[in-house]
């Protein structure tokens, strides 16, 4: 997949619920376009639009599965880095065969892909939910996060 011009400068007050913030080109084998995907965010849980009650999730508050996938966007990028180390910035040899050469621009859309999501899910969505349950916390009358 191909980044969105302009993805960097997002903010969760930027980015408006529903709206597309991108498309993001489909590559085959990392070169070719062959499909897109029109990025949006949208809100899963409808009660807090709605001003119904919302079930309280059985992970706790949403910082808990937030810090587990941000460990996981962490190790992730570790793997990303030595796989890069490892194909030597996924540049083939020069009689690298057709199939070589696949391999490794797949591998580098791979890591741009990755990345990407990554920036989003860290950047963007996030934060996003981490002020949507401080909204809703503080609209009940609990105390926000300090």
């Amino acid at each position: 997949m191909t980044i969105p011009k302009g993805i960097d400068a997002l903010t969760p007050a930027t980015v408006t619920l529903g709206e597309p913030i991108g498309r993001s080109w489909i590559l085959l084998f990392g070169v070719l376009p062959i499909d897109y995907d029109d990025i949006t965010l949208v809100e899963l849980e409808d009660g807090h639009r709605n001003n119904r009650p919302v079930s309280r999730p059985p992970f706790g508050t949403v910082e808990n599965p937030v810090r587990v996938l941000i460990r996981e966007h962490d190790s992730a990028g570790e793997n990303l880095k030595k796989i890069r180390e490892t194909t030597g910035d996924y540049v083939t040899p020069p009689d690298a065969c057709t199939s070589y050469q696949a391999l490794y621009r797949t591998l580098r859309a791979l890591e741009e892909d990755l990345h990407y999501h990554i920036y989003l899910e860290n950047h963007v969505l996030f934060p996003r939910a981490l002020e949507m349950e401080e909204a809703a916390g503080r609209a009940k009358g609990a105390p926000g996060r300090g």
